[in-house]
């Protein structure tokens, strides 16, 4: 009668409960985090981690770009050619001992198939180098997000999907054969590539021995908005259903969509939007990347103004805002409403999200 009675309540509390169920398990999410290269105060991040311990808190990946990691083969990266936040500048300041002991992995993303080598094989020792650069620092790379070889072998270098499979796969198995404990994913482009072709992306990757360790979508958000005929809800529900049934974890990049910005409030405010869109689609992804490489404008730059779009934008010598480079938006701090920063974008997009 006991067992009976305590059933009955179990029941009765569940269902009026003031804390259903479905609330108290929030969807259980890897969180990225990608500042603006050229951001003035990514180096305060480790000067300074009490202006985002909440956000610290919630990130589990760190991703740097080849220019925090000593490489400037790829068009003298703008913030290595500047010498902004080096991999000597991370040095001074302990950013791999610090994001050890904050429990956060460091991950690259790294270029496969590019313009500048089609092959895939020169980017692989340089992608090694970059891994052995930030080794030699302090640091270890648990992750290599490979820059949309689908994308520019088809664009670039004349592959068909095949060839460039092929060529993916095996500068992934060369990655791996260095280093066994890294584990290489992919980003790819979204709408360039139809959801048909990534999976099938996928499978010939698979095919070749080199299945992904995650597969990242990079969105053309400003695209998606001038082209309302593209069903991307159903899109997105699509590739995360096809990525579980492969067991690849399905990550979105989050990020405004215009490049460039003339106000870290106008890429909040933009990038929240996307947030609540992707969450009104497929609801939380595995992996959700912060990610911002957008440059900023001056105030009064139009989104259908060419002379805006870098590298044509012309700023007014005037111009003390950082105009020309990317520091969209501010990373710090994360409490402060009146400071769009990209710290408290995480946290009020995870909000959103979980």
């Amino acid at each position: 009668m006991r067992m009976l009675m305590a059933m009955m309540a179990a029941v009765f509390l569940a269902i009026f409960s003031d804390e259903p169920a479905a609330m108290a398990a929030a969807p259980a999410i890897q969180v990225w985090f990608s500042p603006g290269a050229q951001t003035p105060d990514l180096l305060d991040m480790f000067r300074q981690p009490e202006l985002w311990s909440k956000a610290r808190s919630q990130i589990s990946v760190l991703k740097f770009g080849p220019a925090q990691f000593g490489g400037a083969k790829v068009q003298l990266a703008a913030a290595h050619a500047l010498g902004i936040n080096t991999i000597a500048d991370l040095s001074k300041v302990n950013a791999f001992q610090l994001l050890r002991s904050w429990n956060i992995s460091l991950a690259l993303e790294a270029p496969a198939i590019k313009p500048w080598d089609c092959t895939g094989r020169a980017a692989a020792k340089y992608t090694l180098q970059l891994i052995e650069n930030a080794r030699a620092a302090g640091g270890i790379v648990r992750y290599a997000s490979m820059d949309e070889p689908l994308a520019s072998g088809m664009r670039f270098c004349g592959d068909t999907l095949e060839t460039a499979a092929a060529k993916t796969a095996a500068y992934i198995k060369q990655l791996k054969a260095s280093d066994p404990a890294l584990e290489v994913g992919d980003i790819e482009a979204y709408p360039w590539d139809h959801p048909v072709q990534l999976e099938q992306w996928l499978i010939a990757l698979t095919r070749n021995g080199a299945k992904p360790a995650h597969f990242h979508l990079d969105v053309n958000v400003h695209f998606l908005d001038v082209h309302p005929e593209v069903d991307a809800a159903g899109d997105l529900r699509s590739l995360k259903a096809f990525a579980a049934a492969q067991g690849i974890p399905f990550g979105i990049i989050f990020w405004s969509g215009y490049n460039p910005e003339p106000t870290d409030q106008a890429y909040f405010d933009r990038t929240m939007a996307w947030v609540r869109r992707v969450h009104a689609a497929i609801g939380a992804p595995e992996q959700a990347i912060f990610q911002s490489w957008v440059v900023r404008s001056y105030p009064g730059c139009a989104d259908t103004d060419p002379r805006c779009f870098p590298p044509k934008l012309k700023c007014p010598p005037s111009d003390t805002s950082g105009c020309g480079l990317g520091t969209v938006p501010v990373n710090l701090p994360e409490g402060d409403p009146k400071v769009f920063s990209h710290t408290r974008l995480v946290n009020e997009a995870l909000g959103v999200l979980r």
